[in-house]
């Protein structure tokens, strides 16, 4: 006990010597760095902040950023060992008066989490005691951390009374045990539709989805040097044969700084690669997609001639929410049978190039020219290990999907859509995953 007691003294010396380097730091590469660091948006006398550390902050700042608050600022912690209380006060304005405190774990029946119960005590040693602290939990078990949760927060704590202020609270679940979950509201959208396009695949696993997508992230940045890009997939337990979910982000006019995932209502482009998922009682694949934006639908219906037909076939095969949001929201609706033109061309299952291809044709993020172009190069560059057969396969493949106007079939969506009978049953979406 001795012995590490006497190391109470490099701790203490730990905070100056980290001060001292983030100058250094500063000096050498323009970029400055503080132990804490305090940060507003629309107002210099906050009433309320929001502590947090790592990869939340840049929710919470870009959020605060887009709301203007008059009330709400963030503290963000770079250096949580050694914890400096006197620091920490120092850095809080004097103006505010309330304090959420954001942790990524869970002490199960402490008072709080470590973040929190840091914060409480220093306040009480600085003497800060009018200051009002709620704790609350976030980001566990990988839940994201979104805009409209920070929003949540920021409205917990805007409360009238502090006795009506939820504390403790949690975000990213619906907790119907100890009901410690914030009401999350409408969706915020941070990030400017004109700016930033923003697109999401729904995949079946091993089917080429995950791998066309990173192709498709790694082809754009090269094309465009200039353009900020930005991937994120999750994946079902199984991975292989179980659902994925790709998030792709592309901006040629600012920085993407957004660690969450694409909202309900954002996405400029949706592609469902596996025709049952738009079942009854499965997932909601439209919801991501915003109004008049472009869904995509890998269906052995588009391979019907008759229209009628496949409207028919159309409205047995989608559920009714489905149909009705496509009406409601003016979404162009597309389809293609990838699985039969890829058997057709002796690739029977590989339809991870077609995808690409409708995904380019569709979004015009790189002219589709050029887009083909890189393409032909990624198949001699995948492929010529298994000869040059397999790699004019690909090639005719590919252009036969941008040349042939019968393969990529635009759906005119009936107005008798938007009154589609929706099933009141919980989709496979809602029941087995927190979304």
């Amino acid at each position: 006990m001795q012995m590490v007691e006497s190391s109470n003294q490099h701790y203490i010396d730990v905070e100056g010597h980290i001060i001292e380097s983030m100058a250094d730091f500063a000096r050498v590469s323009g970029r400055e760095y503080h132990p804490i660091e305090y940060r507003y948006y629309g107002t210099t006398q906050p009433k309320v902040a929001l502590v947090i550390m790592g990869s939340g902050a840049s929710v919470v700042e870009t959020t605060l950023k887009y709301l203007k608050s008059e009330t709400t600022c963030l503290l963000f912690v770079r250096v949580f060992r050694p914890w400096n209380g006197k620091i920490f006060c120092d850095t809080l304005p004097p103006s505010v008066k309330r304090l959420a405190v954001l942790d990524r774990t869970r002490e199960g029946g402490s008072q709080g989490e470590p973040l929190y119960l840091d914060v409480c005590t220093s306040l009480h040693q600085q003497g800060r005691y009018e200051i009002f602290v709620a704790g609350g939990r976030y980001g566990l078990g990988s839940k994201d951390f979104t805009p409209r949760m920070v929003n949540a927060v920021v409205n917990n704590m805007l409360r009238k009374d502090t006795s009506d202020i939820q504390r403790p609270f949690t975000v990213g679940i619906f907790d119907d045990v100890t009901n410690l979950s914030l009401p999350l509201g409408r969706p915020v959208h941070v990030l400017d539709p004109s700016l930033v396009t923003q697109c999401v695949f729904w995949g079946f696993g091993s089917d080429g989805t995950v791998g066309s997508c990173k192709e498709a992230v790694k082809l754009i940045g090269d094309y465009h040097e200039d353009m900020s890009v930005q991937a994120y997939t999750e994946y079902d337990a199984k991975k292989s044969s179980g659902w994925t979910l790709s998030h792709l982000r592309f901006s040629a006019s600012e920085k993407i700084d957004a660690p969450f995932r694409v909202e309900d209502g954002e996405a400029d482009y949706v592609a469902c690669h596996n025709e049952s998922y738009v079942q009854a009682n499965k997932f909601d694949v439209i919801r991501y997609c915003r109004r008049r934006g472009n869904f995509f639908l890998n269906t052995t219906i588009a391979a019907l001639e008759d229209p009628e037909e496949r409207l028919l076939a159309l409205e047995k095969l989608v559920a009714p929410k489905i149909l009705r949001n496509l009406a409601l929201r003016n979404i162009n609706l597309y389809i293609m049978d990838a699985g039969g033109l890829s058997k057709k061309f002796g690739l029977a299952g590989r339809i991870n190039m077609i995808c690409q291809v409708v995904f380019f044709r569709l979004s015009n993020v790189i002219p589709l020219e050029d887009a083909v172009a890189l393409l032909k190069k990624v198949i001699v560059k995948a492929y010529s290990y298994k000869g040059d057969d397999v790699v004019k396969k690909n090639i005719d493949l590919l252009e036969a999907v941008v040349n042939d106007p019968k393969v990529l079939i635009k759906v005119d969506v009936p107005d008798n859509w938007r009154r589609a009978d929706v099933d009141d049953k919980k989709s496979y979406e809602t029941r087995h995953r927190q979304v």
